[in-house]
């Protein structure tokens, strides 16, 4: 089905890299806008059309009297329209994405994080539904352009997966500003809990600190010691040449292991994975088809190349991050740390500072966020454990308890 909508795809990807060249073409950030809703609208109604055909087709079968060959039939359209309503689902988040390649063009990346999730518990808030109809469109769409009538660039929260707190989000600065446009000035307890929401995320990103951010007694932002250091770049480079030589390994560093296939040819994998001693592997293919890429740097952007992007879409290309979890304990032995995997839902690695004898070793924990993070931003691990060094140094390591493992 992506093949039917490849010049859309090759179209929003060459705009978009024009938009990045050039922040301040503020008709480019309209346009773009605006061709990604309409291939939501149209995306939109394809749903709604088969979805009301599958209610036609399963009517016709429960009630009708049909033959043999006619109820065989029937059920092969319901098989096939079941199959298809998905994909059309993946394709809304698909156009999102390139909404959210907006969003990450002119936001700091750590500071679009807290608006995918609820401001009163941990979990990802529930994403938009449909934009036909919606009440409140029209006045959505007169304030970005209200915006950039004023030179204020503004993106539409529901053309993104990842702002799902507000209406209409101003980039004109690093952290994003969102609004709440209502379509009426009736006021009931909803509309109340979304303006407190928002409020208490722009406090956060002021602040830098909050006590009541997804939940957590206590939640605060700090900046990075040192600069983010990545592989983006090489992997480019590997999908520039990918599908002709059908698999490439690169290993940037001890521990850190690419690996780009062509799935259009065989492959050795057993030998694409010799030399790695305890690996744990990132499927990027199947992370990018269930939806998880989440608010990490979108592969919309970092995948340059149009026809690469779209060769990874579509499957053609298929990418695993591999971390050696050998190498990752003795790079935290080397700063003091005791490194270990956890079994845990919520937290995939332990560092225990081994610099002190206690009863109560002190240590901290690395989300599952941010070590899906590492690899679909195609981190370095030294800079990992370099960072975490420096952001807690022994001299002056506070302990993890009850009221601060957070």
């Amino acid at each position: 089905m992506l093949g039917y909508y490849k010049t859309h795809f090759l179209t929003l990807t060459k705009k978009l890299r024009d938009l990045e060249e050039n922040q301040e073409n503020l008709d480019l950030l309209i346009e773009i806008q605006f061709y990604i809703l309409e291939r939501i609208l149209l995306t939109e109604d394809k749903i709604k059309q088969r979805k009301n055909t599958l209610k036609k087709l399963k009517f016709n079968l429960k009630n009708k009297r049909l033959s043999k060959e006619g109820a065989i039939k029937v059920k092969k359209k319901i098989n096939l329209i079941k199959y298809r309503i998905p994909q059309y689902q993946w394709l809304l988040h698909i156009w999102r994405c390139f909404g959210d390649g907006i969003a990450f063009i002119y936001l700091d990346k750590w500071s679009i994080k807290p608006f995918l999730y609820n401001d009163k518990n941990p979990h990802v808030k529930q994403s938009a539904g449909s934009i036909k109809g919606k009440e409140g469109l029209n006045k959505e769409l007169s304030l970005i352009l209200d915006a950039k009538k004023n030179g204020v660039p503004s993106l539409l929260n529901d053309l993104t997966n990842t702002i799902r707190h507000g209406d209409v989000c101003l980039l004109g600065d690093s952290d994003p500003y969102v609004i709440e446009v209502k379509s009426s000035k009736n006021q009931n307890k909803r509309v109340e809990r979304q303006i407190e929401a928002i409020k208490n995320l722009h406090d956060y990103l002021e602040n830098d600190e909050s006590n009541v951010n997804r939940g957590f007694p206590k939640l605060k932002r700090v900046e990075l010691e040192s600069p983010e250091v990545n592989y983006i770049e090489l992997i480019n480079e590997m999908f520039n040449t990918v599908l002709d030589k059908g698999a490439i390994k690169c290993s940037p560093e001890p521990g850190v292991h690419y690996i780009a296939m062509s799935t259009k040819k065989s492959v050795d994998l057993k030998t694409l994975l010799k030399g790695i001693e305890q690996g744990i592997a990132f499927d990027l293919n199947a992370i990018k088809n269930d939806g998880q890429w989440a608010n990490y740097y979108p592969f919309i952007l970092s995948i340059r190349d149009p026809k690469n992007l779209y060769a990874f879409l579509s499957g053609d290309i298929y990418l695993i991050v591999i971390f050696d979890i050998a190498v990752m304990k003795r790079l935290a032995l080397e700063k003091g740390f005791l490194f270990t995997v956890l079994q845990d839902n919520d937290y995939a690695y332990k560092l225990v500072n081994c610099s002190k004898n206690s009863d109560e070793p002190e240590y901290f924990k690395v989300s599952r966020h941010f070590a899906l993070r590492m690899a679909v931003e195609f981190h370095s691990l030294k800079w990992f454990f370099n960072e975490r060094k420096l952001r807690i140094d022994p001299n002056l390591f506070i302990p993890t308890t009850a009221e601060n493992k957070q």
